[in-house]
């Protein structure tokens, strides 16, 4: 069981460092607390925190036939844990997980320049289905 949710917070800070150290903390809550439908699954290396997946429950995403879908919202293994086969024994297990639960899909995105990501996603058997690119209009000043 983890003690602190300090390992995980710093993993989220080098995964999605655009948010800051707060932004993450209340996401966790949230995700500690049910109050988003969120899980987050962390990876133990000799009891020390090397990666964490989570994952949302979607009503739809691109490519899925089966609703609500659960998604990858975010993946990450610690730099020098990479390239070890612990990011496909560990999405493999996120994935039992969930068919446990009855799910039959596991959706993810990433973005379009973001080969890496890309093949990573390939290494992991997940197929692409769709690229697309997303628009914004503010309708009123903020």
């Amino acid at each position: 069981m983890l003690k602190t949710i300090t390992p995980w917070l710093a993993l989220r800070h080098e995964f999605w460092a655009q948010l800051n150290q707060e932004e993450h903390k209340e996401d966790i809550h949230h995700i500690l607390n049910k109050k988003i439908s969120r899980s987050a699954f962390l990876l133990l290396k000799d009891n020390n925190v090397i990666g964490f997946a989570e994952v949302a429950l979607r009503s739809y995403s691109n490519g899925c036939f089966f609703q609500p879908v659960p998604f990858l919202e975010g993946f990450y293994i610690k730099p020098n844990e990479q390239g070890k086969k612990y990011g496909k024994f560990f999405i493999n297990q996120v994935e039992q997980e969930l068919i446990q639960l009855g799910y039959k899909e596991l959706c993810s995105s990433t973005d379009w320049e973001n080969t890496i990501s890309q093949a990573v996603h390939t290494a992991l058997n997940f197929t692409e289905v769709d690229r697309i690119v997303l628009y914004h209009k503010r309708l009123m000043p903020v």
